[in-house]
């Protein structure tokens, strides 16, 4: 993409995680933690299924729909076949839900009230998301991600964040915000579709037996996709569904809502492993196993800068985030340390996962994501009865220690170097000491308050800039950061 393609998109992604985010304190600080753990366990079932919906598609696409550029029509028809698939296995999904599937998880969320028509608005929704999902696909093929990324990263969650704060404000509860979000993805759905409108060609007719075969081979490897999709997300949706379960919607709420701060963790080191699956693959298939591991070590400390700052603030600051999801949260000062560790280890090292398959070990990726979503389950099991909130986090750390450290030992066999190394905890340590200094100054020069709060996260992005420009940074990293500075001066 170019530069400011390039801008869009990330703007986009970044908006759309703030207006994720600004949603979720408006509904928790309106509906409290109770409402609030209903939203995140009909959150963390779509998220579930809308991987299951397109059927791997999503996916799948990014690769068969290249090979149809100079022949758009043929990829026209076949895209439309593989959508009418996606919709009636859907509406089939549909019917599940309302017939057995939301009776069925009404019975164990027997607490919340109408909790299977609440599954059925949210499914409702995601006929219309999973369509969507193939349309990004399309989308980034034929090099329209800007248009894509308008109605789907801009407008999207800016008008579920107003239409959420209208209903919200007339008095609306979980099912209004509910029928919210199923309105927003119809309201994608249209809107793709509108704009697709100049795109389309003339239809040539393919022969039924050569377009199932092509849906056929398309499909075959779109299901694997999905399947690991689906078992790496479960191993980060199943502790809220579990936490619900045993412990009731209300820890539930106070634990989704920590949860949802330690996943922005995750936003700094994702956005620079973007190119690094890509030069993972050609470095192996090229027999470069120095590049490989440079590439590797280059991401690792960058990641632990970038992600280590958001580790060190959660962790510290995550006990007082009460101020600002309201007075009915309440974190136990366990809960985020060991959510912020659980996240921050799956942000850094995850994708160490690129290598395993971009050098073609996709069952063994498969088979060790399988596992941890075993391992989660029974530890849930064993720690939520006891521990709720704190147990969950201390099950979702573990596991993800667990996943990632077989992942890393995987890789090293495989490249027979470690590209991993003491240096790599200087900075999430250093990130962690400067935040809890902070704090503790904080709490002896003022009285726990929002306005406390900000002060002391103000204060720790500054300590935590100058530990970067003077302890962890290299001479190269500091000549880099003071030249930038130097020319935003220079600019008018």
């Amino acid at each position: 993409m170019r530069f400011r393609e390039t801008a869009i998109v990330s703007g986009g992604l970044l908006a759309q995680q703030a207006s994720v985010f600004a949603t979720g304190i408006l509904t928790a600080r309106l509906l409290g933690s109770d409402g609030y753990g209903v939203l995140g366990i009909l959150k963390s079932l779509a998220t579930v299924l809308v991987i299951i919906t397109p059927l791997g598609l999503d996916l799948a696409l990014l690769k068969h729909a290249s090979f149809y550029r100079d022949r758009p029509a043929e990829l026209q028809e076949t895209a439309r076949a593989l959508r009418l698939v996606v919709a009636v296995c859907n509406v089939l999904l549909l019917a599940l839900v309302a017939a057995c599937v939301g009776p069925w998880l009404a019975g164990i969320y027997d607490n919340i009230p109408r909790f299977a028509t609440l599954c059925v608005i949210t499914m409702l929704g995601l006929l219309f998301a999973a369509d969507v999902q193939v349309s990004s696909a399309l989308y980034r093929v034929s090099g329209r991600v800007v248009r894509f990324s308008l109605v789907v990263n801009y407008c999207q969650p800016a008008l579920r964040f107003l239409l959420s704060a209208a209903v919200l404000v007339m008095g609306g509860g979980v099912e209004s915000v509910t029928w919210v979000s199923t309105v927003m993805f119809v309201y994608a759905f249209v809107m793709l579709a509108w704009a697709d409108r100049g795109t389309r060609v003339a239809p040539i007719g393919l022969p039924v037996r050569l377009l199932a075969r092509k849906i056929a081979a398309i499909l075959s490897e779109s299901l694997w996709m999905a399947l690991s999709l689906l078992v790496y997300q479960s191993i980060r949706l199943a502790d809220v569904l579990i936490l619900a379960a045993l412990a009731g919607p209300s820890i539930a709420g106070e634990y989704a809502a920590m949860s949802s701060v330690a996943q922005l963790i995750q936003i700094y080191p994702n956005a620079i492993s973007q190119t690094l699956g890509p030069r993972i693959a050609q470095a192996y298939r090229s027999g470069d196993r120095e590049d490989l591991v440079a590439a590797l070590k280059d991401y690792l400390r960058k990641a632990a800068i970038l992600g280590g700052y958001l580790f060190g603030g959660i962790a510290i600051f995550g006990q007082d985030l009460s101020f600002v999801f309201g007075p009915n949260f309440h974190f136990a000062w366990q809960l985020p340390i060991l959510l912020a560790t659980g996240w921050y280890l799956s942000a850094t090292l995850a994708p160490f996962g690129y290598v395993l398959s971009m050098t073609g070990r996709h069952k063994q990726e498969l088979a060790i994501l399988t596992c941890g979503a075993l391992l989660l389950i029974v530890a849930l099991l064993a720690l939520v009865p006891a521990l709720k909130a704190v147990g969950t986090a201390l099950a979702v750390a573990i596991v993800f220690a667990v996943v990632n450290a077989a992942r890393c030992s995987y890789v090293i066999r495989i490249i027979g170097r470690n590209p991993l190394g003491l240096e790599d905890l200087v900075a999430p340590l250093c990130f962690l000491a400067v935040a809890w200094a902070c704090r503790m100054a904080g709490g002896l020069a003022m009285s726990p308050s929002l306005g406390g709060l900000i002060i002391e996260c103000v204060a720790y992005s500054v300590l935590a800039a100058a530990v970067v420009l003077t302890v962890i940074g290299s001479a190269e990293e500091r000549r880099m950061v003071v030249s930038r500075f130097r020319l935003g001066r220079a600019l008018p």
